[in-house]
Order: C-alpha cells, then structure tokens, then sequence
C-alpha cells in the first residue's frame, strides 16, 4: 500500500540576542602569560570563587585561587594553591571547584613519581587557607587516574569520578574504565574506588574525554549521583548515565544517551555536561560525531530522548531555577575565530534559540566556559584571550538574556510513512499530542507524545479511509500532514 502526502510547515522567526555585564578579569598579574580554564562557584551568600591553571611563576602550570564577596565586582589577590609537575599541565583545565557551607573543595589531576592522580583539599575559612593535598586514588600511586569531576550534595557528601587506567595498564582489559569514590566527612577519608563503567566484558571508558557528575537530594535526604560519561565499547564512543539511588554506594548497570553511534578508533577529548534542576529532572548536553545534542532524564519516566542543538564542541550545561531554562553552551569556529554559543532551552514552551556571546571587548575571546546559577542569574567564568596576543586571561561576568522571539520548524524529515501503512513520527517536541482523523473531523486515533521521540510508529494498516489528517498539536502550533492512501 503506497502513500503520498502534503506536508504543511510551522516556522516562527528568530529575534534574539544576549550580552555580557559587569566584565571583569580576575587574575591580578600583570605580565604577558597564559592563565587557563577556570572553575567557579558561588555559595549561599552569594560570594563568588574562582580557581584556574596559572602559568605566571612556571612552565608547568600551578593552581591558583580568587574570591569575590560583593557579587562578581572585585576579586581578591590571587593566592597559589599547588604546583604540578605535568608535562602538558593544560589539562589540568579539569580541576574542579565546589562549595558546601563555609568549605570549598577542590579537585584535579596532578603527577606523583611520573603517574597522574587524583588530588583534593579543602578550605574550611572561604579561601583564606587550604590543607594540603590528598590524593583520593587509591592505587599506590601505580597507574594513571585523571580528567577527575567533583559535585557535593546537599547533605555534605563530595563525590568523584574519574577516567581510571588500573585495569587497563596491567593488561587485563583493553580499554580505560569509570573510577567513583565518595567521602561523607568532608573529603578526610574517602570510599574505596570503584568501577562504574563495566557492565559487560567490553565496556569501557573513553581514555580522555572528561565525565560530568551531578547530584539530587530529595525532601527525605535521599541522595542520587549521576555520571555521565564517553563510551569505548570497541571503539563505539557514545554517552552512557550510570546512576546510583543510594548516595553512591551501588549503581545501576549505565545506560546511552543519544541515538546516534560514533565509532572511532581515537579519543575525541569532548566530554559532556549535566544537572539537576530542583525538581529532581537531569539535564544533559554532548557531543556525538559533529553535533550538540540536548537531553534530560527522569528516573520516573526514564525513556531516551534528545534534542539537536547545533553543530559545534565542548559542551557546557546549567539550569537557572529562576527562568525555567537551561543554557547550553557550546564552541565553533567562525572566520577562523574561536566562538562560544549560548543555546537556551525553555521547559515552559519548549523552544530552542541560539544567542551568539560577544563580551563587552569584542576582542576578548571566549572558550574554556564554566557556567554558574546564582542568587537568580547566571554568571560566566572563562579563558580569553585578546586579539593579537597569545596569552589568555581569566574573566567573569554576569550573563544577560535578551530573548525576544522564538525560531522553532518542525522539517519534512521529521514525520513520513512507509509501504506499510504505517505513520512514522520523530520529533525534539516536548509534551506533543497526536490526532488522527477523517476529513469531516472524526477522532480515530489520539495519543499522548510527552517526551520527544524518534521512529515512533503509528500503525495506520487497519483504518479504512482512503484520505486522512495527521495534527501533531504542541504548545506553540499544530503540524499537520494530509495522508492519502
């Protein structure tokens, strides 16, 4: 039975822009060197901290440290934290910064008798001092452990996954795994690690493209962890969840994210990004061959999902509880000029649009972004450098959403039927509901759609009428689509 159709398009214009305010650079030397991939985080009273990869004393490249306590404005004297003896120290761009009350917890990779390892301290006094480093690996310092990520939950407990090369360096298995260990009094002592990526005999982790970890605490203090990492599942390098209801104590076999396969026989360095709104809802943004994708998971409504965002690398993701939306960053190239783009996701309507960032130096470039929710805004930290000058400074600045419209289509390729009688529907809509019905406006099918899909079939074979019409009805417009059989 062979079909032919009329498809009618919805499109919306887009208006829309965003700017940077209150720019100021937070590393405080004044000579010529490069200062690399911050880390920023903000607690309850709304002070601002900062950590980057300094190359101002040496070659190797040293933690450094800042903090701000009248929103974003001035920023302390810089102050050193720790050296490295990396030989590439830039991917040290990993070290991570959170906070918990008055403590701040920092995470990164460093070298012990030529192996990376996985280090940590803390500050107890908001920056003023900070313990020595310990390092959470646990390993003797035999093997390789790095591209760490770090997330605290909301009853205390530090969390840490990292690429782990044990297994593989001893030879008993072919690839890097997913190492997770946690500490519940405040990083003193630290859970025996743990491989979270193995579920079968062929799973494995991507051997440099860094996790993202994320936690939810529910009104009954229930912790859930989240990791979301790049595969190497015989060279198949897609994203897999591993999620533990329990605070980190078990977790569930991973599952993918994302449908499309990505095989290689290489690491492509461009880890994910993820978070939890307040809701318990998971957000996540990767990348797969060229492509920025977009997805959110539930553990009550755990079916997979994602929405294209644009073509581009090294994705970044936060949730403003204040708006509803999720901002995903993401870096291309333009004119052969480093780029990062703002792409905000709407929960209410649903759409997606895309802002170009500009500072307020045009000069200034922007990459190595991380992103913060605060005190109902969103501040930017990141890694720019100014035109004609190799060296990169430290920025920060508050993020400002100039949305005015909307662009959304819904293209040709998204609903088709085949031979068999069938409706096949794939859509990045949200809470979409599907009508089918005869020409004087008789429902024979009506179905709910409440997350997007790909490839749902609608089984047409059995309903008698030579001409139909499909409405794919959402929030902002109907689609429709005449079926003759």
């Amino acid at each position: 039975m062979k079909m032919k159709s009329v498809l009618l398009l919805l499109f919306l214009t887009l208006s829309a822009n965003a700017e940077l305010e209150n720019l100021v650079q937070i590393n405080d030397n004044l000579n010529s060197t490069a200062q690399k991939s911050p880390s920023i985080a903000s607690d309850d009273k709304g002070n601002f901290y900062s950590i980057w990869i300094d190359y101002r004393n040496n070659k190797l490249g040293e933690i450094f440290f800042s903090k701000s306590e009248d929103s974003g404005k001035t920023w302390s004297e810089n102050k050193f934290i720790f050296n490295s003896d990396i030989p590439n120290s830039k991917f040290q761009r990993y070290a991570t910064l959170k906070t918990h009350g008055d403590n701040l917890y920092v995470c990164w990779m460093s070298t012990v008798n030529a192996k990376i390892e996985v280090f940590f301290c803390k500050s107890t006094d908001k920056g003023e001092t900070f313990t020595n480093p310990l390092i959470v690996s646990d390993d003797n310092s035999k093997y390789n452990q790095d591209f760490p990520v770090m997330n605290v939950d909301d009853n205390g407990g530090i969390h840490i996954a990292a690429i782990d090369n044990r297994n593989h360096e001893q030879g008993k298995v072919s690839f890097a795994e997913l190492m997770y260990t946690h500490s519940t009094d405040e990083g003193e002592t630290w859970s025996p690690n743990k491989i979270i990526s193995n579920f079968n005999v062929n799973a494995g982790a991507c051997e440099c493209c860094w996790p993202a970890l994320d936690t939810y605490t529910d009104t009954d203090g229930n912790v859930t962890v989240s990791v979301l990492y790049r595969s190497n599942i015989n060279n198949l390098r897609v994203s897999y969840l591993a999620n533990s209801y329990d605070g980190g104590l078990n977790f569930e076999q991973p599952r993918r994210v994302g449908f499309e396969d990505w095989i290689i026989d290489f690491c492509p360095v461009s880890g994910p990004s993820i978070e939890y709104d307040n809701s318990g809802k998971l957000h996540m943004t990767y990348k797969t061959i060229s492509d920025i994708y977009y997805s959110s998971f539930d553990s009550n409504n755990p079916t997979n999902n994602e929405t294209h965002i644009a073509s581009g690398d090294n994705p970044g993701l936060v949730f403003n509880e204040h708006t509803g939306r999720v901002y995903i960053s993401y870096e291309n190239y333009e004119s052969n000029r480093l780029q990062t783009r703002i792409v905000e996701v709407s929960q209410s309507n649903n759409v997606s649009s895309s802002n170009l960032i500009l500072p307020m130096n045009s000069d200034i470039s922007m990459s190595n972004l991380d992103m913060i929710f605060s005190n109902e805004k969103v501040y930017m930290n990141w890694e720019g450098e100014t035109e004609g000058n190799e060296n990169s400074n430290i920025w920060f600045a508050e993020y400002i959403s100039k949305l005015s419209s909307v662009e959304y289509s819904i293209n040709a390729s998204a609903i088709k039927t085949d031979n068999e009688g069938n409706l096949i529907i794939s859509t990045n809509e949200f809470n979409t509901k599907l009508v089918i019905s005869d020409l004087m406006g008789k429902i024979l099918i009506e179905q709910e759609l409440n997350i997007p899909v790909k490839d749902y079939i609608v089984d047409l074979s059995q309903l008698n009428f030579k001409v139909l019409l499909s409405n794919i009805i959402s929030p902002r417009g109907n689609t429709s689509r005449i079926i003759i059989k």
